[in-house]
């Protein structure tokens, strides 16, 4: 299986290359295949965001499909947000699902939404390529929280470090208080997807807040314990989702 998705990727990365236009160039960076129209240190930066992300993930959910092979994803680095857009809404969706990963180099604006979509991508990548089912059952909790926290990594001397994006601390400023009355975590653990999109019980975006705070008190904690009760919590879906 893994041969064969390398070569399916690697037919598909000799299409792309043979379709390119000037200005853009197609190389292959630490083994991941980047379509790229900015300069090359930007790029490698990204790759190398990438790798790291793949890696942390590798370590701590060795239970996601164990026997499958993650590709790294091929990646398109547009100039800017305009062209991206181009690109975008002139190739269909093909590059929401598969292996694709577009983004472009642009300046920070009051959100840093591209890179906190690098990393929610390259975390949804890795997922389907070992196991889709499960990323497709995951409870919302830690579905909702993986996606920020993963997100809000970003590299720092060699090292990924898992800050926390725009959105979160904007979050953590709107409300001050919630810790004193958050739910416990054995009722967050219990709550539906219904409960979690489900305008009238979100209590305008506090579900959404303690469902990132615990995923990051997993992550972050000093304790290896503690971290590995989040190896543990995914390990177990998976068993579960395999019973049914």
């Amino acid at each position: 299986r893994k041969q064969k998705k390398i070569e399916l990727q690697q037919g598909e990365w000799e299409k792309i290359k043979g379709g390119l236009t000037e200005g853009w160039s197609a190389s292959e960076i630490d083994g991941v295949y980047v379509v790229n129209h900015v300069d090359n240190n930007f790029a490698k930066k990204l790759v190398d965001q990438v790798l790291a992300i793949y890696a942390w993930l590798d370590t701590n959910f060795p239970e996601v499909g164990k026997f499958e092979y993650a590709r790294p994803p091929i990646v398109r680095i547009c100039a800017d947000l305009e062209e991206e857009n181009t690109f975008r809404s002139g190739s269909g969706s093909y590059w929401e699902g598969g292996i694709h990963l577009v983004t472009h180099k642009g300046t920070k604006d009051w959100w840093d939404t591209e890179w906190d979509y690098l990393g929610s991508r390259a975390l949804a990548i890795w997922f389907q390529e070992r196991d889709p089912k499960l990323w497709g059952a995951l409870p919302s909790w830690i579905q909702i929280g993986l996606n920020q926290v993963v997100g809000g990594a970003r590299m720092q001397s060699g090292k990924l470090v898992f800050k926390m994006g725009d959105m979160e601390e904007w979050f953590r400023g709107y409300y001050p208080s919630v810790n004193d009355d958050s739910m416990s975590v054995r009722t967050l653990l219990t709550l539906t997807d219904d409960d979690f999109s489900s305008v009238s019980k979100q209590d305008n975006g506090k579900i959404w807040w303690q469902a990132v705070a615990m995923t990051r008190f997993f992550v972050e904690s000093r304790s290896k314990k503690t971290r590995q009760l989040l190896t543990d919590y995914m390990g177990n879906v998976h068993q579960v989702l395999g019973e049914l």
